[in-house]
């Protein structure tokens, strides 16, 4: 009998020793649940970023690699931006002449027409850039010559400091009175730059070498012309105009409100206005254009800085 109750003591304490573990286990495993769980987001985490790294990367020697065959093909072909335009409207040129294109001729074009859009143009088609070929600006510009530059001509009556040339009387400190109204302005002369540099364009006008007044048309076009001539306003208006074919297309109108004259000397109270006059006409080729002053007895300064003429081409 005491056996047995011994034995059904022990066993109680057994099983509330296991009721008193039970609580511990529960909270171990939910720790090492949640710990599971974090590791496994981390592992996620680390595996997204290599995947958006590993892209990036590859996108970044995908744009390394383009950049260094164009950088070759640039070098092989050794193109300048003048060059390869003249070069491909020759062979736009002959191909718009030919009926039936060759195979391997069509091919040639494709391979120099895409290198030349990927490089210069960036144009999606070669109607665009064909185009694009006749749209360069061309200018040419125009300044008076010096004083010392009359020499070079010949049967010159000198008077003192001043000399009798260009239908007018040319003194030596750059001022010019033209006598004869009725004829074109004779003293401009190009400009160094139309020279030094060897700008291998078209000019848009070319100056007449035995009439020095006249200019002509190279090219028929849209052309912006400009006339900027300083005057010795000794009245109190000064008329100055461009002449195209012979009619009067430009006129410029120096007004004074008040000068005051004096005939021994109708300079002495002069006063230095710039006659500027500009516009945009469509000029024909072989078109002739001429400046001229038209109020007689008109004082000119003849310096680059003040008195000029130009036009531009604007499109073809």
């Amino acid at each position: 009998m005491a056996i047995c109750k011994s034995f059904s003591s022990i066993k109680i304490t057994d099983a509330c020793n296991e009721e008193k573990q039970t609580p511990k286990s529960s909270k171990l495993l939910k720790a090492s649940t949640a710990l599971c769980v974090i590791f496994l987001g981390i592992c996620a985490f680390i595996l997204v970023l290599y995947v958006k790294t590993t892209y990036q990367l590859q996108n970044l020697m995908e744009q390394v690699s383009n950049l260094s065959t164009r950088l070759r093909d640039a070098e092989k072909y050794q193109w300048n931006n003048t060059d390869a335009l003249l070069s491909f409207e020759r062979m736009l040129n002959e191909t718009k002449g030919d009926g039936v294109i060759e195979y391997s001729r069509h091919a040639q074009i494709n391979r120099e027409g895409q290198g030349l859009k990927r490089f210069l143009s960036g144009f999606s088609n070669m109607e665009l850039l064909s185009k694009n070929l006749d749209s360069g600006v061309t200018a040419v510009h125009y300044i008076p010559h010096e004083y010392k530059d009359i020499s070079q001509y010949n049967n010159i009556k000198c008077s003192g400091s001043c000399c009798h040339v260009w239908s007018g009387t040319f003194c030596a400190n750059q001022t010019f009175l033209l006598n004869d109204p009725l004829h074109g302005v004779q003293f401009f002369t190009s400009s160094p730059w139309m020279t030094s540099q060897h700008i291998e364009e078209v000019e848009p006008l070319v100056q007449n070498q035995t009439d020095t007044s006249i200019f002509s048309v190279t090219k028929s076009g849209l052309h912006l012309l400009y006339l900027n001539i300083l005057v010795q306003a000794t009245k109190s208006s000064h008329d100055i105009a461009i002449y195209i074919d012979g009619t009067r297309k430009l006129d410029c109108r120096e007004s004074l409100d008040y000068v005051r004259s004096d005939p021994s000397n109708p300079y002495m109270f002069s006063k230095g206005k710039t006659c500027s006059v500009s516009g945009v006409f469509f000029l024909q080729r072989s078109s002739d254009l001429s400046i001229r002053i038209l109020t007689s007895q008109t004082a000119v300064i003849l310096k680059p800085e003040n008195t000029n003429f130009g036009a531009i081409l604007l499109k073809t």
